[in-house]
């Protein structure tokens, strides 16, 4: 249970006999207005569309870099994920517009994350799956040596 009196020093700082669960507002600069009252439905809704679109992104930046990486090679490949990496602030700015957040510190948080969370796989992931696995291990040309 949240309401642990014992936690107290004094019970002087009870209301009502229970312990108030408060939390540092937002600044009123920072409250995005037009988001507030929105239905909890409404915000998971454009929450998970916008996971989604995230996934999909994901996955279409994996298929191109496959093709890229079999059409063209190690060094296109490793263009292409760079070119990618410098896309994804926008991208990300995009998806995060479609979701409701009450602040803006929310809402750069969620960016900051989607953000991070795609250059991650980009860079790593990707990399990783597009690499057939004895390439990973020899000498030569292959994706790892040229990113």
């Amino acid at each position: 249970s949240k309401n642990k009196k014992e936690a107290l020093d004094d019970e002087s700082y009870l209301f009502r006999g229970k312990v108030m669960d408060a939390e540092e507002p937002p600044e009123p600069l920072t409250v995005r207005w037009h988001d507030l009252g929105v239905p909890k439905k409404e915000k998971k809704l454009k929450r998970f569309a916008a996971s989604i679109i995230s996934i999909l992104v994901v996955m279409g930046a994996f298929l191109l870099v496959r093709h890229v990486f079999l059409t063209y090679g190690a060094g296109v490949s490793a263009l292409f994920i760079a070119i990618l990496n410098i896309l994804t602030p926008l991208v990300c700015r995009g998806i995060t517009a479609i979701e409701i957040h009450s602040d803006e510190g929310g809402k750069q948080a969620s960016h900051s994350i989607k953000v991070l969370g795609l250059r991650c796989v980009n860079s790593a992931v990707i990399i990783h799956l597009v690499t057939p696995f004895t390439w990973s291990l020899t000498n030569g040309e292959h994706l790892i040596k040229a990113v």
